[in-house]
């Protein structure tokens, strides 16, 4: 008795599901929902778009970010949001791991992941994994 009014009832509940609305779909979707879409589908586009595999150029010594100008000088703060993502960049970027992986599991916002890439690619201490693969 109670398997069948289940029954029952998922079957009208399907039946109902199927009947075609006789609304047009735009009296469901509001301009500010339809405007939320398209701003995180071009975030999930932009982080594509931005992602790439990286290898570290100096990975046995040290790399002395402050003389290069991309870490701040000491005193009074600890290292900040940039610096954490330029420290992390850095250890990942072994070729095997993209800068969305090394988002994933640090925790730092893509775009400063992003951000931090560009810096170690333009002071020399990072290259595109896939460029180097191909000269070697």
């Amino acid at each position: 008795m109670r398997w069948a009014s289940f029954r029952l009832a998922s079957t009208c509940w399907a039946a109902r599901s199927t009947v075609a609305s006789p609304r047009p779909l735009f009296l469901y979707v509001s301009g500010a929902q339809l405007g939320e879409s398209v701003y995180a589908a071009a975030h999930v586009l932009a982080a594509l778009d931005g992602n790439g595999t990286y290898l570290n150029m100096s990975p046995k010594c040290e790399p002395q970010l402050g003389k290069r100008g991309l870490y701040r000088p000491t005193g009074g703060k600890g290292p900040g949001p940039h610096e954490f993502a330029l420290l992390w960049v850095l250890n990942q970027s072994n070729g095997a791991r993209s800068l969305l992986d090394i988002a994933a599991r640090s925790g730092i916002p893509f775009p400063v992941i992003r951000s931090a890439a560009d810096d170690l690619i333009r002071v020399g201490l990072l290259t595109d994994f896939e460029t180097k693969a191909q000269r070697t």
